[in-house]
């Protein structure tokens, strides 16, 4: 029976546990690519029509289908291996990037489930009660419910959120909606490819404001900021 006694200290480096960090831990796009064009022709992977707006052949943050002329859901799914040492701030940054993708999108998140592999043996279940207590608190800051979710047992950890939204039709964001003439804003300074990842214990290598400080923040106030402005 796993343990769930573990004080936080004698918590391992969870970035030692992951062969990627983050998504550095994600399949190439260009084999994704390749592989649904492989599916091409296969029901409901086919681009968006009718009431799906948005859909798998789009490549957006997240999938929209409109409810009404007001109201479309926005549901997306995002998780990754550890990022950082600290299992609370390995949650918050997993679902705070989970949830960005609905503002991302012009929505706002309604409820999420849990999406958490795990070891069954060898790692204390309480190392992962730590990252769900810190998924949770990002996602109560931005509304959201946290209803339930699902575990597997797997050697390499993963945790993450599947996240359903609610939006606007017409004022959806979406990635083909960019033209000549526009400004880009880039609301960020740019981090190099390893520099949110601990390495070998030491603290992240930073060009700027600490990666969990900063990633474990929500695009909301981005969104209300980009409506303001017109953005698209």
């Amino acid at each position: 029976m796993a343990s769930v006694t573990a004080e936080k200290f004698r918590a391992p480096r969870l970035t030692s546990l992951s062969p990627g960090a983050g998504c550095a831990c994600k399949l190439p796009l260009a084999k994704l690519e390749a592989l649904f064009a492989d599916l091409e022709g296969v029901p409901g992977l086919g681009p968006a029509t009718g009431d799906l707006l948005i859909g798998a052949a789009e490549g957006d943050d997240a999938a929209v289908l409109r409810l009404d002329d007001e109201r479309a859901l926005v549901l997306t799914t995002d998780f990754f291996t550890p990022i950082v040492d600290d299992p609370a701030d390995w949650g918050r940054i997993a679902a705070a990037n989970a949830l960005s993708d609905v503002y991302a999108m012009g929505g706002r998140p309604l409820f999420a489930v849990n999406l958490a592999a795990w070891p069954g043996e060898g790692l204390d279940l309480a190392i992962l009660g730590q990252v769900l207590r810190g998924g949770a608190e990002v996602a109560a800051e931005a509304g959201c419910f946290v209803a339930g979710g699902h575990t597997i047992d797997d050697p390499v950890p993963k945790y993450g959120l599947a996240v359903t939204g609610l939006a606007d039709p017409a004022r959806l964001m979406t990635i083909d909606r960019a033209a000549p003439g526009d400004q880009l804003i880039l609301p960020a300074r740019a981090f190099a490819p390893d520099a949110g990842r601990e390495q070998d214990g030491r603290p992240p290598r930073r060009l700027g404001r600490p990666p969990a400080a900063r990633r474990r923040r929500t695009r909301r106030g981005r969104l209300r900021l980009r409506r303001d402005q017109g953005q698209h």
